[in-house]
């Protein structure tokens, strides 16, 4: 099953909350049904379900653990561990779902263990310079310095900046 996202950065590694408006029976089944594999795959551009196409989406996607499901005010808030990049082909839109065929997409590691760890140190300094610039900034301060891992950095801190759909798009394709 196909989860459509928009303007959001998801890396393996971590755990999100995703938002989502409206789900059928048919995904909330996929979600109850473990063996069932599910995909958050970027669309290129904002549209209502029912006037989705398959060429509104991009290829590379990251296939998700569902944790936990919950009915909100809006829709579903649904708890999601990022499992790996995946590789979609063959999208097939049904008015209850999405769905389409997976590869895993391999992980190119361009930077070493200590260019990752050079590179986390640089982040984590650059948000104590920007977060002693503002008021109440600690909790994200911390949260940052909580994070060990590169992915689950770069996802969070992808929510404070002003990428565009296509930078988004291309930190998920590629990664660090």
């Amino acid at each position: 099953m196909i989860l459509s996202i928009e303007d959001l950065v998801l890396l393996p590694g971590m755990t999100y909350p995703l938002k989502i408006d409206r789900l059928s029976e048919d995904e909330l089944t996929c979600f109850r049904d473990k063996n069932e594999e599910i995909v958050a795959l970027p669309v290129k551009r904002h549209r209502d379900r029912h006037e989705t196409k398959v060429e509104d989406f991009h290829t590379t996607g990251v296939a998700l653990e569902i944790l936990k499901v919950n009915p909100s005010e809006k829709g579903y808030r649904v708890q999601v561990k990022v499992l790996n990049r995946v590789t979609v082909m063959d999208i097939n839109i049904r008015e209850t779902m999405i769905t389409g065929k997976t590869v895993a997409a391999p992980e190119v590691i361009d930077l070493n263990e200590i260019s990752q760890k050079e590179m986390m140190g640089y982040i984590k300094t650059t948000a104590h310079q920007i977060g002693a610039k503002f008021r109440e900034a600690d909790g994200i301060v911390k949260a940052i310095d909580e994070i060990q891992d590169l992915n689950v950095l770069i996802g969070y801190i992808s929510q404070f900046i002003a990428f565009s759909k296509e930078e988004k798009y291309t930190l998920m394709e590629t990664g660090p």
